[in-house]
């Protein structure tokens, strides 16, 4: 979920929260963090605040095929 707009409530935060710790609950499950190795932001935050803009998508992209590969090995 965009960081920005999971910010702005507790309970996005919390739900963010399990599904990071997802991968230490099942077998084979990945998790991309939007948060490392830095916060995928966009120009305007504000603006769509519940979607990636294009760059995000591809770095978010990049972050499912390293946390695929991981599992994959």
């Amino acid at each position: 979920m965009v960081p920005y707009w999971v910010n702005q409530s507790a309970d996005r935060q919390a739900l963010q929260q399990i599904l990071k710790d997802t991968p230490s609950r099942n077998s084979y499950v990945g998790y991309a963090d939007p948060d490392v190795p830095f916060v995928i932001q966009k120009a305007d935050d504000t603006f769509d605040e519940i979607h990636f803009d294009a760059n995000g998508q591809r770095e978010l992209a990049g972050r499912y095929f390293d946390a695929f590969s991981s599992i994959t090995e």
